[in-house]
């Protein structure tokens, strides 16, 4: 009697061990899960940007523009008050040089000229805003304080415009347009200083949306 008892009493806990186990297998694996370790909870780098974006549409494709209302507000807010009145609609881009920027909004493609109605506006310079690949900037003659409409886009970086002129964005998508047609054939009109001319074939800006 005495050896069967502790026969069944080997089996039993052989048993109840192996159940154990089994348990302890069955909890490990579903606490590891694949979603539990793809899925991450999201961590914010940098504060979303509340500045304006700016798309222009040319016969050659699109152009989309952040601009830096946070840093130069007066310049933004002249050209955007200029394309809320659909000023530049159907302007073409009357400069182009390649390696350097494209320059519109002033002509129209039968030459004729149309001037902003809101006059100059000052020189508006942040250290944050510079004339990297894809800046939006604002043209002028000598007089630091003369820009009205005219803008230009740079194809490559030009950082001997800094301090003088006035960056106000820069190109976030199309600067694959930006150097189609900064590379377009010209008839160096502006050759060889400050460089470049008419593009030979209209580049026409359809319109430009503020979004």
């Amino acid at each position: 009697m005495v050896k069967h008892f502790w026969q069944q009493l080997i089996l039993v806990t052989v048993v109840a061990t192996l159940i154990i186990g089994l348990l302890l297998v069955g909890c490990s694996d579903s606490d590891d899960t694949p979603e539990a370790t793809a899925n991450p909870t999201p961590t914010l780098t940098e504060e979303p940007s509340n500045n304006p974006t700016a798309v222009i549409h040319t016969n050659l494709g699109d152009i989309t523009l952040e601009l830096f209302e946070d840093k130069v507000p007066v310049t933004v807010g002249n050209f955007v008050r200029l394309v809320n009145d659909d000023f530049y609609d159907g302007m073409i881009f009357q400069r182009i040089s390649d390696d350097f920027m494209i320059q519109g909004g002033e002509q129209l493609p039968d030459g004729n000229k149309q001037i902003s109605p809101y006059g100059p506006i000052n020189l508006e310079i942040h250290p944050e805003v510079r004339h990297i690949d894809g800046a939006i900037s604002m043209a002028r003659t000598q007089d630091p304080n003369s820009a009205t409409a005219q803008f230009f886009i740079c194809d490559g970086p030009q950082p001997f415009l800094d301090d003088g002129y006035a960056a106000f964005g820069v190109v976030t998508e199309g600067i694959e347009v930006v150097s189609q047609i900064a590379a377009a054939p010209n008839d160096g009109r502006f050759e060889p200083n400050p460089g470049g001319g008419k593009p030979i074939d209209d580049v026409i800006i359809t319109s430009i949306e503020i979004k």
